[in-house]
């Protein structure tokens, strides 16, 4: 691949110059396929002239030319070792220096690795930074040498194994007639403007693997306005003839089991460009047709939004002694089970513009695929099936097709209906609404994948239930990772805390190095703790409900991790104050949790009173309250944060609505709000 990350700006000019003579003898005027090649081709030579290639380097980076020859000597020498006592020393001799030396070499590496890595965060540099700190904590990766048949027999066979993969995802990506849409003139779509091609370049994500046109991101973006004028005359000629490139059609590659594979896309940088136009047009109609309950790639709605659904929903039918069924559904391989004709169907239906449409089925409709095994390459052979994973047109389509099947299952909202999740509390009629779901996706060419759907009865009193998925009785469970989080049917949140603390712990070792190098200043060890395992354990803080055992360990834990930057112990007794002042540390994990869960409380605050995370809050449960002291909720510990701020409910409520001074709240608290009101 071509060398993308230089600092010399007179590249870019000399390869910008490149691309416009080669724009200048182009002719654009052929067939958009031939267009699409010459396009390649500027691009390709233009970057040959001016860009050097990477090169591979060598397999361990510290090895020096010093340590290979000794490892070549004693190589020669271990066979002759035998043959006299005198050589039997001499290679226990250079095996010793081989050791000693590698371990030498290690070391300077790792240090000039650190040096740098300091080097490129007082630059700000922070992909170069991440780029060190991968280096440095990398585990190694065991290479795949064999795998299993449908029988369980293990292929060792290079040969053999590449047959069996191929008729494997050919079965998997099965072939279906697709009929090519026709379009009448009313039914076009204006052309892209030239200041829309521009900027999807310009918004293009750098330092991504290329397709297999070999053309990154870079190069695009460094073609300067003559490349902008290409692509654009290229994307109006497919727009116009709903047919792509060849060098732009998608072409995928693919533990010993099969079954836990899944292909992966490498799509082309160019056609990202007309893609993103494609689904910028597409987004409206996408969010219009989709329900409040699906949060997948949907702006303003995630995964923390469903876990503080999910814990408000366990807490207030608990409150009421009531009970609910969870159902954790899961397809079998959902994406690359999606059938085009349906897809194509589904989009028409609901009233997707034709063109667009059309321009989809044409992208898929060519779309080749390769097994690759111990780098080397099967035959192509087509793709009838699947939506691409990995590709930015896919997500709003395949959500599209999977609301289709909710509405053709008939579930009506007696119950609360979230993503990949269901909620009732009859059992029978939560087996019903499965019973729908399954038969509403199996026409859909999707099916319900038997063995890893659970149910989780939410009650105060257990009991064993029995729901079934396509005749196979689903597990009962007590907590469930949902999404990523762990979810108990007692809305207790210990198993989630302790499983975040340890997930923190062991990201803190893989970065021991990191810790112990003196070449790196505190300042970075304390920014790369918060990037990197602070992100791990604070995910989903903000449904979490702490108790006081729970804030001593992740206080404990946050100390423990400031002691080893310092290289402090705990018995040289030095008070925690102490250490934080040393390292400039004035706000606590605790803090950061806190400020976490009133962001979240801000914004659900800010919803429409009609969104899902509002309704949770306000909506009450039927049935009795038990006897005895009520059960500490998530609103009661926002309430005690409110109050921690000098601030009311009510009053908080009303501040947060401007976003400028819920931020001051979340910092500072009532005496900040008071003083920036007074300023205004």
């Amino acid at each position: 691949k071509f060398n993308t990350d230089l600092q010399d700006p007179s590249i870019w000019e000399r390869y910008a110059v490149e691309v416009k003579n080669h724009f200048e003898a182009l002719d654009l005027e052929t067939q958009h396929v031939e267009s699409g090649k010459k396009m390649k081709i500027c691009l390709v030579e233009s970057a040959e002239k001016t860009i050097e290639r990477v090169k591979r380097c060598k397999r361990k980076p510290w090895i020096s030319d010093e340590v290979l020859l000794l490892a070549e000597k004693k190589a020669k020498l271990r066979k002759k070792r035998h043959v006299s006592e005198e050589l039997y020393e001499e290679y226990k001799r250079l095996k010793r220096e081989v050791q000693r030396k590698c371990r030498r070499d290690k070391e300077e590496w790792i240090a000039e690795q650190c040096k740098e890595l300091e080097e490129a965060h007082q630059k700000g540099n922070t992909w170069k930074l991440f780029q060190k700190l991968r280096s440095l904590s990398k585990k190694p990766r065991m290479n795949q040498s064999s795998i299993k048949d449908a029988n369980g027999l293990v292929l060792t066979e290079t040969q053999d194994t590449k047959e069996y993969l191929i008729n494997l995802f050919k079965k998997l990506v099965g072939k279906q007639v697709t009929e090519a849409l026709t379009l009448d003139k009313e039914e076009l779509e204006p052309e892209p403007i030239i200041r829309e091609v521009q900027n999807v370049i310009v918004q293009l994500k750098c330092r991504k693997a290329p397709g297999v046109d070999e053309i990154p991101a870079e190069l695009l973006k460094a073609s300067g306005e003559f490349g902008v004028s290409m692509f654009h005359q290229l994307c109006c000629r497919i727009w116009k003839s709903v047919q792509w490139p060849e060098e732009w059609f998608l072409k995928g590659g693919d533990s010993t089991d099969c079954n836990n594979y899944r292909t992966i896309s490498l799509i082309s940088h160019a056609s990202k460009v007309l893609l993103t136009i494609i689904v910028n047009c597409l987004k409206n109609k996408i969010v219009w047709e989709l329900p409040e309950s699906q949060a997948g790639s949907q702006a303003g709605r995630g995964t923390r939004d469903m876990l503080v659904n999910l814990q408000l929903l366990i807490e207030k039918i608990l409150d009421v002694n009531s009970e609910g069924i969870v159902i954790f559904i899961d397809y079998t391989k959902a994406f690359d089970s999606a059938s085009h004709p349906q897809l194509f169907s589904v989009l028409i239906t609901m009233g997707f513009p034709k063109h667009l449409v059309a321009l989809l089925q044409s992208m898929y409709s060519k779309q080749q695929a390769c097994v690759c095994w111990n780098n080397e390459r099967s035959d192509w052979f087509p793709i009838e099936k699947r939506v691409r994973q990995g590709c930015i047109a896919s997500p709003g389509p395949f959500n599209i097709y999977s609301e289709q099947i909710v509405r053709e299952a008939e579930v009506e909202q007696t119950g609360v209906v979230i993503f990949a999740t269901q909620m009732d509390s009859d059992v029978a009629e939560t087996q019903q609404k499965l019973d729908r779901v399954a038969d509403a996706s199996a026409r859909r060419c999707i099916q319900i994948n038997a063995k890893n759907p659970k149910d989780m009865l939410i009650a105060k009193a257990q009991r064993e239930i029995v729901i079934r998925a396509r005749q196979e009785w689903i597990e009962q469970v007590e907590s469930f990772r949902y999404p990523s989080s762990q979810k108990t049917n007692n809305g207790d949140c210990t198993k989630e805390i302790n499983s975040r603390i340890a997930m923190a712990k062991a990201k803190t070792q893989e970065l021991d190095p990191i810790w112990k190098d003196f070449h790196i200043s505190k300042r970075t060890k304390i920014y790369l703790l918060k990037s990197t395992v602070w992100s791990v354990l604070l995910y989903g803080v903000e449904s979490w409900i702490l108790k006081v055992v729970h804030e001593r360990r992740i206080r404990s834990t946050e100390m423990s991790w400031l002691r080893g930057i310092l290289r402090v112990s705990r018995l040289q007794k030095i008070k925690n104050e102490v250490i934080r002042k040393q390292l400039g540390q004035e706000i606590t994990l605790l803090q950061k949790i806190q400020e976490r869960r009133l962001q979240r409380f801000g914004h659900i605050s800010r919803m429409d009173p009609e969104r899902i995370p509002h309704m949770a809050i306000h909506t009450k449960v039927q049935g009795m309250k038990n006897r005895g002291r009520p059960r500490i909720h998530w609103i009661d510990t926002v309430k005690n944060d409110i109050q921690q701020k000098g601030l009311k409910m009510n009053k908080a409520v009303k501040l947060v609505q401007d976003r400028k001074f819920g931020r001051i709240l979340l910092t500072s608290g009532l005496a900040s709000i008071q003083e920036t009101t007074y300023r205004l």
